[in-house]
Parts: C-alpha cells; structure tokens; sequence
C-alpha cells in the first residue's frame, strides 16, 4: 500500500510549490505597479512628432525643425526622427529632394498641407555617401 504512505510526504511538498507560487504571483501587482505608466507618460510616448522639410530650407539642428524652419534634405529629418514620427515634404519645385537611402525606422513620409504627390518628386537614387 503506498498510497496512503506517500500521502503524509506529498502534501507538505504539495503546500511548500504552492506558497512559492502563491508568494510569486503576490508580487506581480507591485511590479505592475513599477511598471505601470501614469496617463502623462502614456501620452507623451504615443506622441508623435512631425519633421518638416522643404528645397528652401537648411538642415540645422534637430531642436531648430518647424514649419517655418524646415530640413532641405529628407535625411535630415530621417535622422531626427523617432520610431512613429511624420515628415511633411513641401512642395519641391523644380528639383526633386535627393534620393533617401536608407529608412531605419518605421516612419511615414507624406505631402505636407497643401502639396501632393503632384508637386512632390523625390529622386529614386540612393544619395551619394559622404
């Protein structure tokens, strides 16, 4: 019969798994607690920035892009941009922007208020290395 010995050696095995667990699964509220953002946090790592460029612009700073001070180059703004991040190309007149090269990052790349594909062309090759 080793059932009903085994009993007596089981349980207190059984009792010691299940405080452990019990003991683990007591912390996941506090670090929860750690982990969780407060609704300013939130907002502010959802938010989004939209970097300008235009033909007439420089490519300054990153801490200097606005409307009214926008990158020249796509790859200005590529660089300052974060994961998310929009960038409003002007219109380029009658010389595409330099070709992008290379997007590292999950990005959209549109026609800024008042342009279109129509007025926006972008030339298709990889820009030189500097």
């Amino acid at each position: 019969m080793n059932g009903p010995s085994r009993v007596p050696t089981v349980v207190p095995a059984l009792r010691r798994r299940l405080r452990r667990a019990l003991g683990v699964l007591g912390l996941v509220p506090a670090l929860w607690g750690l982990l969780a953002l407060s609704p300013a946090a939130s907002t502010a790592l959802a938010a989004t920035r939209t970097w300008f460029v235009a033909p007439s612009g420089t490519d300054a700073a990153c801490t200097a892009n606005s409307s009214s001070a926008p990158f020249q180059t796509i790859q200005a703004a590529i660089h300052c941009a974060a994961k998310g991040d929009e960038i409003a190309l002007a219109p380029s007149g009658s010389s595409p922007y330099p070709g992008i090269g290379t997007v590292d990052k999950n990005l959209t790349i549109e026609a800024a208020s008042g342009a279109n594909a129509r007025t926006v062309a972008v030339d298709l090759a990889k820009p030189a290395d500097t």
